[in-house]
């Protein structure tokens, strides 16, 4: 099954759900829900958390897979403390980022707790958190990105690193991907480029995406040197890793993509949300 949020912050029809690989879309709740970020568990129980207002929605797959809101939340009021994203461990282990923290919830979003807070670093008022990331490998092995780049932390977001801001590193980052065979591989866009670490965001390399701003990130889990990229015009391909890129079939729509999702099984299907709707592509 396929997910869909939608809200643009004037209006939103809630989620839409596809049961046959995005040819149809059928209305699925949270009607008036601007959802910021959509997430399946990792385990495969086929819950699913959306991020929307100042609520963790969850919709567990059965009985009713009706969307329940936490107590005393509102999915269409105000987003949550500015959260940006929300990112699913094993077993509905929640985090959330919110201007320069990350919460976390351990039972689907009624509580959470701090475990991160960055402070205001040299020439930025907030170290915002654009995105959070769990590693599938390991998930004690947690990812931000925010102005000081992309920072890990190894014992599940209790403690964090300290970071510093070089010039080269600042400016807004999109989107986080971890390999899917080593927890210790990750990578962010950041304006027109892609950031790689290889050892945990100790040390990174950035890569040129072909002058456009990156969106989105997801990595084939077959062949984890293919990465493909959201950009302000379609989605664009790695196969080695992020050194070059090329852009991805000529079928695919020059659209700006706000978020992308990959067949989590052969890696073979793509799906890229766009303001026209969900396009589909087939690797061949």
């Amino acid at each position: 099954m396929l997910l869909a949020g939608t809200g643009d912050g004037l209006r939103s029809f809630g989620i839409f759900a596809s049961r046959d690989g995005g040819r149809t879309w059928q209305s699925d709740g949270l009607i008036g829900a601007a959802v910021v970020s959509l997430q399946f568990d990792p385990a495969g129980s086929g819950d699913a958390f959306a991020l929307a207002g100042n609520a963790v929605c969850h919709r567990a797959p059965r009985p009713s897979g009706e969307w329940s809101v936490p107590e005393g939340k509102d999915p269409t009021g105000p987003p949550y403390e500015t959260a940006r994203t929300l990112a699913v461990g094993p077993g509905g282990t929640l985090r959330v980022s919110a201007g320069g923290d990350v919460s976390v919830s351990r039972d689907a979003g009624e509580t959470y707790a701090h475990v991160a807070i960055f402070p205001p670093i040299d020439g930025y008022e907030r170290h915002n958190v654009h995105d959070v990331a769990i590693a599938p490998t390991d998930s004690s092995v947690v990812y931000v990105a925010n102005v000081g780049g992309l920072v890990a932390s190894t014992d599940a977001g209790m403690s964090w690193p300290r970071i510093d801001c070089p010039p080269t590193l600042s400016g807004r980052k999109w989107g986080i991907a971890v390999d899917p065979t080593s927890s210790m591989i990750a990578y962010s866009g950041t304006g027109s480029k892609i950031r790689k670490t290889a050892d945990g965001g100790k040390t990174s390399t950035t890569f040129e995406v072909g002058g456009l701003d990156v969106s989105a990130l997801v990595i084939d889990p077959v062949e984890s040197s293919t990465i493909y990229a959201g950009t302000a015009r379609g989605v664009r391909v790695s196969h080695d890793g992020g050194r070059s890129w090329s852009s991805l079939g000529t079928d695919f729509p020059a659209a700006r993509i706000d978020d992308l999702a990959i067949d989590p099984v052969d890696g073979r299907t793509i799906y890229a949300a766009t303001d026209a709707g969900v396009a589909v592509f087939v690797v061949p």
